[in-house]
């Protein structure tokens, strides 16, 4: 629940309360949306932690709706808590948009941004993993495939995101691509007040990850995925031609609605610094059917690939599993 003051002068838009941090183009893009049944990994990854958030934000538009920038004030780890206890735990963010390409007449337009944030960790730690690409259920349920356990740092986390996303008449080509670093991380716990480590604490130094997707979706019936100026990302999907079928005079009468077909590979390293969290890829085929603008399904097939550094551990390895997804989507 936010509040918000709308077309204040030069600020545009001011919010206050729990909402999103804009940080990637498909975080922007509102669930309801999504063009395959889960965000990429880069989302899980390195963005599903402060997907929402308590703070402040200011956002507006530029040079006729060509551009765009959001700036934002958070408090970490507020994601699913009203309040939080801590001294100096603050995420500063900020998300820069633009359209070289806007053509509505021919359905063409090409966005480019970047994003960054710098976060104050939660009690000195933090870590980074990724869940299957097509999941339901939680818990055991749901196990993270790659994950670097607690990491520890009076540091803060940086994050840099880009993002590319268009579409061409019935053609949608999206990629980001994410780079995060922690700085002076240990595993085990923290140093002494002395700098001493405690026994079973070991200094990892500066500590990286990335990843990054690249997808491509063809609407086969003529559609056009639309863009979002107001806050960039993509908007509804109205079909040429909702779904029906209905017995008529002369026989049945139908309609087809929207079809469209996807591929997604996506990639996220998270071993770095001596710290195995595993290197997971995948690529996801997607078919999408919108009976109308309120509801579509979507049927998933994943082929999910996930790799260490250590390959001696029998407790982490290394493999190849799929998985399958139908999601029925309705909203108002």
């Amino acid at each position: 629940m936010w509040i918000g003051i709308n077309q204040l002068p030069v600020v545009g838009t001011f919010r206050a309360g729990h909402q999103k941090e804009w940080i990637s183009f498909t975080n922007a893009t509102s669930g309801r949306y999504l063009t395959f049944i889960e965000r990429p990994l880069l989302f899980d990854a390195f963005h599903n932690d402060f997907q929402f958030s308590n703070g402040f934000s200011i956002q507006n538009n530029f040079f006729d709706k060509r551009a765009y920038g959001w700036l934002g004030v958070f408090r970490t780890n507020s994601n699913l808590t009203a309040s939080d206890l801590g001294d100096g735990e603050y995420a500063y963010d900020g998300r820069f948009t633009f359209l070289p390409v806007w053509r509505e007449a021919d359905r063409v337009w090409v966005h480019l941004g970047i994003d960054g944030s710098y976060r104050n960790l939660n009690d000195n730690r933090t870590r980074f993993r990724a869940r299957p690409l097509v999941f339901a259920g939680s818990g055991f349920q749901v196990p993270n495939i790659v994950n670097t356990g607690v990491l520890f740092s009076r540091d803060g986390q940086r994050v840099v995101n880009f993002e590319y996303a268009s579409a061409w008449g019935p053609l949608t080509l999206t990629a980001e691509a994410t780079f995060t670093s922690v700085g002076d991380v240990f595993t085990g716990g923290l140093p002494r007040i002395d700098g001493t480590l405690p026994a079973g604490v070991v200094r990892r130094g500066r500590y990286r990850a990335h990843g990054f997707y690249v997808e491509a979706l063809f609407f086969l019936t003529g559609e056009h995925r639309p863009y979002r100026p107001e806050q960039p990302g993509y908007e509804r999907i109205v079909p040429l031609e909702p779904f029906f079928l209905v017995r008529g005079p002369d026989g049945l009468l139908h309609g087809r609605g929207a079809w469209e077909i996807g591929v997604r590979y996506d990639f996220v390293d998270l071993s770095d610094a001596g710290i195995d969290g595993g290197l997971f890829d995948a690529v996801t085929l997607g078919l999408n059917w919108h009976l109308n603008p309120n509801m579509k399904v979507q049927l998933n097939y994943a082929l999910m690939m996930r790799d260490f550094e250590t390959a001696n551990d029998p407790g982490r390895l290394p493999g190849t599993f799929q998985g399958l997804g139908l999601r029925c989507h309705y909203d108002l």
